[in-house]
């Protein structure tokens, strides 16, 4: 089942996934970095609400200012260890596609068409229910 595309959606923004989180689904998010911005973030998380307290299966922050895009989870009000290493594929003020495929045992980043980076499952990807985007 897919999701039909949410264009320009309000900050933040939280969206339900249709039906649990499994291997084989795929987000994409195209957007336009700001070009003044400082960073945008997106999160695999296990809530609906907007609050910063839900736990977050995999954050994706990409940071424009320091150059480079983190990766982490959040899991009972923790960070747990960032994952920071690769470029910045993506520029302020410039078009992105960003595709987030779930596996078994990780999630496989695609920025621009080529392969960004892996991040392994830190918490079950079937509590994962909703996709937020912040700033």
């Amino acid at each position: 089942m897919s999701i039909p595309p949410i264009v320009n959606p309000p900050t933040p923004f939280v969206c339900p996934f249709p039906t649990p989180f499994f291997p084989g689904q795929m987000v994409r998010v195209r957007g336009v970095a700001a070009p003044n911005g400082d960073r945008f973030d997106i999160n695999f998380q296990t809530r609906d609400t907007t609050y910063d307290t839900d736990d977050i299966a995999f954050h994706i922050s990409v940071r424009l200012l320091q150059g480079y895009i983190a990766r982490n989870s959040f899991r009972d009000g923790d960070w747990e260890e960032e994952e920071d290493y690769g470029d910045l594929p993506i520029l302020p003020g410039q078009h992105f596609e960003a595709l987030i495929l779930c596996e078994p045992t990780q999630f496989k980043v695609a920025i621009n068409g080529r392969h960004y980076c892996d991040f392994k499952h830190r918490l079950a990807y079937s509590k994962i229910s909703h996709l937020k985007r912040l700033r």
